[in-house]
């Protein structure tokens, strides 16, 4: 366990954290991390790319959900998005979900947005050419 005290702030804290559950993991318990996800911490993906590059950092779609919605949100109040923002939100979690953990159709789906909400459902892509639900009304 590792205490704010310990550490001097929050951020430090979780990235100290983290240290010690991956050299305690590998050497106690006979496992190797192969892919870690977390919230976006920005120390934690640095400290992850510099001393574990072995390791596949992912983040976590809830996080990354809520951040697009918020940011969504604030732009949307400004003009026409609002009604969109809980569609697009879903379409980001649908993306994560369908991409079979290939990160280039994830890209593809989720980009794949700006071409349904102008109702144009087939493009040209190399991953991802064209919406997967049936006619619209």
């Amino acid at each position: 366990m590792v205490q704010v005290t310990d550490t001097g702030s929050s951020g430090t804290m979780e990235k100290e954290g983290l240290r010690r559950c991956l050299n305690k993991v590998p050497n106690e318990f006979n496992l190797n991390v192969g892919t870690l996800a977390n919230d976006r911490h920005k120390q934690i993906s640095a400290f992850l790319r510099a001393d574990y590059p072995n390791i596949n950092h992912q983040f976590d779609i809830g996080h990354v959900s809520k951040s697009v919605t918020k940011k969504l949100t604030k732009e949307g109040i400004k003009n026409s998005l609002l009604p969109w923002i809980q569609s697009i939100s879903n379409h980001l979690w649908w993306s994560a979900q369908s991409c079979n953990l290939n990160p280039d159709v994830l890209v593809a789906k989720w980009s794949s947005i700006v071409h349904h909400v102008v109702n144009v459902h087939s493009w040209q892509d190399r991953h991802f050419q064209s919406c997967e639900h049936g006619p619209l009304d």
